[in-house]
């Protein structure tokens, strides 16, 4: 066999430019609950009954269907179409009354488009699915209740639930968590069974406090913000789900608070949140150094409402140890049998939150009041701020960003071929193609900003080398020998390639600074997104210390997923990435001696 390794540049992507939508009314959710929510997310109107020209056709998520036949004829020839699916889900689940009022602003060509949507991206091996079904609910949408969808398909999904979410349709997806995911807690706050919406109304005005300076998330990201010394900023994006809970008998008080640039494994999560807790209940404490008044006199407040208010429950655990995930935006649970119903509680965004370390004050910004990119961010568009809202794995760096559009023009470059198969890994967050009958395989790896081509025989090889580096192509290949060839992801570096990095007993300089990413040791509490061009070298004890352009370091060991351990002059040990090692200067040399 043969092999290649070729290298993409990052591709800017352009956003474009949305007029900011206005407050949605009040809805009237089940059970006569009046739910008060601004609806910042959808490109689409409201209902087909409603729209007021606010909305720009051009920026609609999908052309618009012609004029569906009319319903009456929708079983005439015997089939059943999505729209008789969604009738009968919601008239069993809400009042003839509402379900009427629901139906009767359904676009059922564009509810065609969608049902088809989820179809296709229906599979049935549960290790595969990227999403699922809260709770594996029963569903119009889904026969499996699990799904596996492409990054290139994420945009065109949020669009589509907030469409449903619009008419009123409720959905219950969620994004599966693999090894690494977003911080979340998950904020719970029980209200006794006799107790009416206006106490939990009273409830969850106590925890935002907005005209009080939002003290309760104040505290909490103050007290993360030592954890992660390096950052100027903390971030996180707060989301509601208060209601009436058919599961508990009871109204409840739910957020969700998304940190957007922490990312943790359910070991890190769990000690995050443990440490949260202990400062919340230090601060009830009037002998502590810890005293905080408001948080005390919360304390209280909360206690009054349940005995099973203590802060060890209100911060729930739920968001860390979920078989099912984390809910996506605008969408529901359904409430466990034998009830089996929605609860009315979709999952609406409140604000962004920003503690800012210099300034020691935290702002907060409602959807209607963000800026432009913020804006997007919390109404579902395909930019970063969106991605991390909706709980999207932050291990990218400026590369991977781009990786969309890379991997569409890698996508284009093989239509040529009539068979061959597709595969995106979820592991790797690649993707590979592979011709009929196995001549040879074509892998991109987003992380590394590399493509792998490996061939049987030099025909292939010559094939697949020219379909990815032809005179139209921007990629720059380079050929390699199979015993150089990286890891089965392509990122780690061969025995006999080390030596040819340097001249000089391993000694190489960095060629450049990595931006937004860093790689943490098993000391440290969480891993965090850095927003400043400094490589971090995380060193023993969770000491962290900079890497700069032009620094000679020596190579230690590499990693299989591609990370190059390395030691400064100084002694600490760190790690970078091979694409940011090279041969030093001979000045450089010159100095080093």
């Amino acid at each position: 066999g043969m092999a290649i390794s070729v290298y993409s540049e990052p591709v800017p992507v352009p956003l474009a430019h949305l007029s900011p939508d206005p407050p949605m009314n009040e809805l009237l959710a089940p059970d006569s609950v009046l739910l008060s929510t601004y609806h910042p997310v959808s490109r689409v109107p409201p209902s087909t009954l409603s729209c007021q020209g606010w909305i720009d056709t051009p920026f609609l998520p999908f052309p618009l269907a012609p004029s569906p036949p009319s319903r009456g004829n929708s079983t005439m020839n015997g089939s059943i179409t999505p729209f008789d699916y969604v009738k009968v889900e919601l008239r069993n689940s809400l009042k003839d009354d509402r379900a009427d009022q629901i139906l009767a602003n359904v676009d059922e060509g564009v509810l065609e488009q969608i049902s088809s949507f989820l179809r296709e991206a229906e599979i049935a091996e549960d290790k595969h699915a990227t999403h699922c079904n809260y709770g594996n609910a029963v569903t119009w949408y889904s026969s499996t209740n699990r799904f596996r969808f492409q990054h290139t398909q994420l945009e065109q999904l949020y669009k589509y639930i907030a469409v449903l979410y619009d008419w009123g349709i409720p959905m219950f997806l969620t994004e599966r968590q693999d090894e690494n995911f977003n911080l979340v807690l998950d904020i719970d706050v029980k209200l006794g069974a006799d107790m009416k919406w206006e106490h939990c109304a009273t409830a969850e005005k106590a925890i935002i406090d907005k005209d009080g300076g939002t003290r309760f998330f104040e505290f909490i990201l103050r007290n993360l913000s030592p954890i992660y010394p390096r950052k100027a900023k903390i971030r996180a994006s707060l989301f509601s789900a208060s209601g009436y809970s058919r599961d508990s008998g009871s109204f409840k008080v739910s957020f969700h608070l998304v940190f957007r640039s922490i990312i943790v494994n359910k070991d890190r999560a769990a000690r995050i949140r443990t440490y949260v807790v202990q400062k919340l209940r230090a601060a009830t404490f009037r002998d502590s150094s810890s005293h905080d008044p408001f948080i005390a006199t919360l304390s209280r407040d909360l206690l009054k409402l349940s005995p099973e208010n203590r802060f060890r429950n209100v911060i729930d655990e739920t968001s860390i140890n979920n078989r099912f995930g984390n809910r996506l935006c605008y969408c529901d649970k359904q409430s466990r049998p034998p009830l089996v119903k929605p609860e009315g509680r979709p999952l609406k965004p409140e604000g962004m939150l920003v503690y800012r370390r210099d300034k020691l004050q935290l702002s907060w910004s409602k959807p209607y009041s963000l800026g432009p990119s913020e804006h997007y961010g919390l109404a579902g568009y395909p930019n970063r701020a969106w991605r991390e809202l909706c709980g999207r794995k932050m291990r990218e760096d400026e590369g991977v960003r781009v990786s969309d559009i890379v991997r569409m023009a890698f996508k284009t470059w093989l239509t040529v071929f009539d068979t061959g198969k597709w595969e995106d890994h979820i592991e790797t967050r690649s993707i590979s193609w592979r011709p009929s009958g196995n001549q040879g395989v074509i892998q991109y790896i987003p992380e590394t900003r590399k493509i792998d081509v490996m061939a049987i025989d030099e025909t292939w090889m010559d094939i697949l080398t020219d379909l990815v580096s032809d005179s139209s192509s921007e990629l720059k290949a380079r050929r390699i020998e199979p015993s150089e060839a990286g890891s089965s992801i392509g990122a780690a570096l061969s025995e006999s390639e080390r030596p040819a990095l340097s001249q000089d007993e391993g000694l190489f300089e960095i060629l450049e600074v990595l931006e937004d990413y860093d790689k943490t040791s098993d000391d440290e509490v969480g891993e965090e997104v850095i927003d400043h061009g400094e490589v971090m070298l995380l060193a023993r004890y969770g000491v962290q210390v900079e890497l700069k352009a032009g620094e000679l370091v020596r190579v230690e060991e590499v990693d299989p997923s591609g990370w190059i351990k390395v030691r400064k002059a100084d002694g600490t040990l760190g790690w970078t990435s091979e694409s940011f090692l090279g041969n030093p200067s001979p000045s450089r040399m010159d100095q080093q001696e």
